[in-house]
This record gives structure tokens, sequence and C-alpha cells, in this order.
């Protein structure tokens, strides 16, 4: 069997956003085809985030955490697993109360990260030093970094005696999600170019989320393996209906670029169609985007 070691700072378990749930559905497909999967979480794993892994996954969750070490979390089946999923819903509709009073502090630390991000100051010897160890004692035959941000984990790792696969999961090529965001004066991890291709050239094979993605990297690294992987779901054509009302249905997750695209929408847009349609459109709006629209 093989063994691959993904490495993360997302708590992806909590499936809150599309970016968490592709690593989600990345983990639960390496588990289903047999790998022997090790997570390498960076980041505070409580005993609620242990209980919610718990509700989410079957079988055995094998993570190593710094502070935590390593630990085996024997998951639930599926039958208790829906269980538990409809009790952590309800517990969450009761906690979005709290949630309101703690937001403002959240932004704070988001903000403070983002700064440091900004500065490249994300890397860091205590996480790089315990991760060699793992590596050194596990010896995985593939390892998977999700985001550009935890590249520097790998550095190194080419004097090991059986260097492991390297893979890096991108999720967005950096320098264009950099200007983009830089552009409508949002914060962003300040990165060129020059730089993120310095950085992927470390990695055997780079990961894109779509083709075009994959171009940019293939034209950054010529001589570089880049492979497309997107969503594991397959694209369904359906029979135009024409029928009324409209509906226009919009599925986001809760960050500040996704509220101001709605409320964009919904001040240049829908009143419009609204004035052109009256009572034959509807909107839809879905997600946890919901808990941020208070004040739109």
């Amino acid at each position: 069997m093989k063994t691959i070691l993904l490495a993360t700072d997302r708590k992806f378990w909590r499936q809150e956003q599309g970016s968490a749930k592709r690593i989600s559905d990345l983990y639960e497909y390496l588990v289903k085809k047999k790998f022997d999967v090790f997570v390498f979480f960076i980041g505070r794993l409580t005993d609620a985030e242990i209980d919610l892994i718990k509700m989410t996954y079957e079988g055995e969750f094998k993570v190593f955490n710094k502070k935590s070490g390593f630990l085996s979390i024997d998951c639930h089946s599926s039958g208790i697993k829906n269980f538990l999923v409809r009790s952590r819903n309800l517990i969450r509709n009761k906690l979005k109360l709290l949630k309101r009073v703690l937001i403002t502090r959240d932004l704070v630390k988001q903000q403070k990260r983002q700064r440091q991000l900004a500065n490249t100051d994300f890397f860091s010897q205590f996480h790089q030093d315990y991760f060699r160890n793992v590596c050194q004692n596990l010896k995985p035959d593939a390892i998977i970094i999700e985001y550009i941000r935890l590249a520097y984990l790998v550095q190194g790792l080419d004097k090991f005696e059986a260097r492991p696969l390297t893979l890096i999961d991108t999720h967005d090529v950096g320098h264009q999600r950099y200007q983009i965001f830089q552009a409508n004066g949002e914060s962003e991890i300040k990165i060129t170019a020059e730089e993120e291709k310095e950085i992927l050239s470390i990695f055997d094979v780079i990961i894109a989320i779509q083709n075009q993605d994959k171009e940019t990297f293939q034209q950054m690294l010529p001589e570089h393996r880049v492979i497309q992987v997107g969503y594991p779901c397959e694209p369904k054509k359906h029979e135009f209906k024409d029928k009324l009302p409209i509906n226009i249905t919009y599925i986001a997750g809760p960050n500040a670029s996704n509220k101001r695209a709605i409320a964009h929408f919904l001040r240049k847009v829908w009143l419009k169609l609204i004035a052109k349609f009256k009572h034959k459109i509807k909107l839809h709006i879905v997600g946890r985007i919901c808990e941020e629209l208070t004040d739109v």
C-alpha cells in the first residue's frame, strides 16, 4: 500500500468553502483508492475539531500536528455519521448569535494574517523541522502540499536517501490572484510570476484545478509535469424548460469578495431584472454567504 502525506493548514473537514471541500474530496478519494493517507495539519486541533472529523469521515483519520503529536482518530460509521451531522447543523444554528459577537475579533485576526502573508512571513522553521522529522519516520511515497504558502515544507527533502514524489495542489495561479486582488484594493499573498515559478520548480508535479491554470503553469515551467485535477463531478446538460418563474441561484462561501459580488449584483442588476420581470423571476442565495448579508 502506497503512503501519502497530505500537508495543509486548512480545516478542510469543515467543508465550508469550495477550496476546503476540494481538499476533503481529494482526501476521501485517496482513501477510497486504498492509499494509506496521513494528514500533516498546521493549526490548532481542538477537541471540537476532532469531534467534527469523526462526524465527517469514516474509518481511521491519521493526522500529525505539532502541538497534539500523532493522532489516530476513529471516525463513526455512516449511520451514526448522518445522525451526528444533523445534530451538528442544529448546534451550528444555535451558535450563530455567538458568532456575530466574535466576528470582529476574527476579522482583525484575518487582517493580521493577510499582512503577514503579504510580507512573506509564513515560513515556519518550527513546522519545517517537524515535517522533515515526520517524513524521515513515515517515509511516504508521495507528498501533496495544499497551497503555495506551504511549499517551504518540502525544501531540503531532496537530500533524503529515498526522496518521495512531491506534488503541489495550487488552487490558483498565485501571481495572477495577487494582481486581481490588488486591483480591487484587497489583501493577498504578494508574489510575482518569477517568485511563483521558482517555488513551483521544487515540485515534481504541479496540480492545476482548471485548463487555463494548467496552460499558465506549463508556460512558466515547460519542463515540468503539470496535471489538471478538477472537481470530481460530471457536467450534465439539462433540457431548457420555458417556464416561469425564472430562477437564479448564487452559491458562495463567507468571504468579503463574495459579499461584494452579490451586493453589486443586487444594486446594479437585480433591480433591473425585477423591473422587467416583476414576480416572474426569483433569486436564491445559498451557502454560508447568507451569514454575511445582514447589512446588504
